[in-house]
């Protein structure tokens, strides 16, 4: 924990605001306020900000797994969020509502759950934040306000085919249902979408994309990568008015990724071992560039199960980098960037509607007497 922040104090944050992608790591900079520090007349109102977000601070546990609960609004776009966070994976279920709900997180999750929770302050202390945002200026700043206090209210939320089966009733005024309001007045530019961000590949090897049923499998390695290999398992879809984003875990060195024959790029063989990517696949080049795949590859999300990425629905590309083009083909290094695509690592599948709005954390108040 950072030093505490005095009462009337400007902590100078450069956390910035809406609600991490699975909405659980907000407990890392902490602001003290002491109790009393400002009375229930005195709390800013919510509605004279344009940016905001609620949330729990501390995710309800289920074993091994934890469940994060938050709402978050721009102007009058506002979402209601279900994060679950599991050793397998993380899925964020984001429910869009009407209009913004400054004091409840509360939502019908088409038929997957309820939240019902209703905020009270109980602190509040004044904040300015750097906005992270490609399109402000570094030294962009937003101020506002934290407010600490406790929800009250339930939460239940089965999911996909009752995986999670969760139903927990908060009672409020005790450490584990304290959370966190942050208030801010964002300028124009964080308003905007986010300038696309195309990733640099360097060294050599190939690149491969995977896509089925909104499902996406990305890879960067090959036989001349240096064993520079990265893998990425996504998926989205959606269930009403509320679109679910999942994220698998790589164990990276255990997915094996071979190119035969460079710079041809004639065959390209995929292995995995573990429990979210299982099986193996052989992707074959046609004479018109396009790729044909065979074998049992299998991706597997919490929520989502034995999913195919070998199936006749899959699309397929690989792609070199790391190789001048040349007159006479493919040959020499140079460095070579790679497309975008809603498959690169710029995570350009959670820009999907209903995705945070380029903001990744946001400060925190600490429960008073902690």
């Amino acid at each position: 924990m950072q030093p505490a922040l005095r009462p009337g104090t400007t902590g100078k944050l450069s956390l910035p605001l809406l609600a991490a992608i699975f909405a659980v790591a907000l407990a890392g900079t902490c602001l003290l306020v002491p109790p009393g520090t400002a009375t229930a007349a005195a709390f800013a109102k919510p509605a004279k900000f344009n940016g905001g977000v609620l949330v729990l601070v501390d995710p309800i546990r289920l074993g091994r797994t934890s469940v994060s609960v938050s709402t978050d609004w721009e102007r009058k776009r506002a979402f209601v969020r279900v994060g679950v966070k599991t050793p397998e994976g993380a899925v964020q279920y984001a429910t869009r509502i009407s209009k913004p709900r400054y004091g409840k997180i509360a939502a019908k999750h088409a038929s997957l759950g309820k939240t019902s929770l209703k905020f009270k302050p109980v602190s509040q202390q004044k904040v300015k934040v750097k906005v992270n945002h490609n399109r402000c200026a570094k030294k962009k700043k937003a101020k506002g306000f934290v407010q600490g206090g406790f929800l009250r209210g339930k939460v239940k939320f089965k999911g996909e085919k009752g995986y999670l089966n969760l139903n927990k009733k908060l009672k409020g005024k005790k450490a584990k249902t304290w959370a966190n309001r942050l208030l801010l007045k964002l300028p124009k530019c964080a308003l905007k979408p986010e300038r696309p961000v195309i990733p640099k590949l360097k060294g050599k090897g190939a690149y491969l994309v995977v896509a089925s049923d909104n499902v996406f499998f990305h890879m960067v390695g090959g036989n001349r990568a240096n064993n520079r290999l990265g893998a990425e398992l996504r998926a989205f879809n959606t269930k009403g008015k509320t679109s679910i984003y999942r994220d698998a875990s790589i164990v990276k060195n255990r997915v094996t990724f071979n190119i035969d024959n460079y710079p041809e790029l004639d065959i390209a063989r995929v292995g995995a071992h573990v429990g979210q990517l299982k099986g193996t696949a052989v992707f074959n080049r046609a004479t018109d560039g396009t790729y044909t795949v065979g074998g049992n590859l299998k991706a597997n999300f919490p929520g989502r199960t034995n999913v195919s990425l070998t199936s006749s629905k899959v699309d397929a590309t690989l792609e070199l980098f790391g190789f001048k083009t040349t007159a006479s083909g493919v040959a020499g290094a140079g460095l070579a960037v790679m497309a975008v695509s809603p498959f690169t690592p710029a995570g350009a599948i959670l820009r999907q509607p209903g995705s945070p709005a380029g903001f990744v954390d946001a400060p925190t108040l600490a429960m008073p007497g902690s």
